[in-house]
């Protein structure tokens, strides 16, 4: 997909397993211009989306019972795509040493402030790569 200027639309991967939540969040990313992967509640879906498409950020809750969404953010860590975390307080003791300083929104969040977060960490990530690739 892309926007008015024939640029393609940031994607977002939400990786989240709370259905209502799910929604709320989806729908304000869509209201503010991104596209939405997902969502996914496990961490296969997410190997499969992975193998054709990728993602410019992802969203991952970490409330699920199994830690999967350390899993997702290994892989994503290793393709170079940001990822921001979702959590409880108190959700904080079970994150890896790895991830202590990753970024994480505070449940709950403003959808403002979460719709926000996303577009800064994706203009970020745009602009290094086209620093990259010597086009910017």
């Amino acid at each position: 997909m892309s926007d008015g200027a024939g640029l393609p639309t940031p994607c977002v991967l939400l990786f989240q397993n709370d259905p209502e939540e799910t929604k709320i969040i989806k729908a304000a990313l869509t209201r503010s211009g991104f596209d939405v992967a997902g969502p996914f509640g496990s961490v296969t879906p997410v190997h499969e989306y992975m193998k054709g498409d990728q993602p410019d950020l992802a969203i991952l809750d970490t409330a699920s019972a199994d830690g999967a969404a350390f899993h997702v953010a290994r892989e994503l860590q290793e393709r170079g795509i940001p990822f921001v975390f979702y959590a409880h307080w108190d959700d904080l003791d079970g994150v890896p040493p790895e991830f202590r300083d990753s970024a994480f929104l505070e449940k709950p969040v403003s959808l403002t402030m979460l719709t926000q977060v996303v577009g800064r960490i994706i203009e970020r990530r745009a602009a290094v790569l086209r620093a990259r690739s010597g086009r910017g």
